[in-house]
C-alpha cells in the first residue's frame, strides 16, 4: 500500500508523531471501531480545535452516525 500512496503527501508522513489523546471518546463495544475512526477524522480535519471533552456521548449517539452515514453514502450514490 506505501508504494501506491507514497506521493499522495509532500512530505513523509511516517515521521509524525503519534499521541494519544486521554479524553477522546473510546468505544466499549465490538461492533462500532469503523465509526470511531470516521468520527475522530472528521473531528481533526476540522479547522478549529477538539474539545475532546465535549465529545464524550458518541456511544449513545451511535445510532444516530450510522443513520446519518448512510443516508449520505444513500445520497451520493442515487446522484
Amino acid at each position: 500500500m506505501f508504494e501506491e500512496t507514497k506521493n499522495a503527501f509532500d512530505e513523509d508522513i511516517r515521521g509524525w508523531p503519534i499521541r494519544k489523546i486521554k479524553e477522546a471518546p473510546t468505544q466499549k463495544n465490538s461492533v462500532d471501531c469503523g465509526m470511531y475512526v470516521y468520527k475522530y477524522i472528521e473531528a481533526i480535519i476540522q479547522t478549529i480545535p477538539v474539545v475532546w471533552s465535549d465529545v464524550k456521548d458518541w456511544e449513545e449517539n451511535m445510532p444516530k452516525f450510522w443513520a446519518e452515514f448512510a443516508y449520505a453514502l444513500f445520497c451520493t450514490t442515487i446522484k
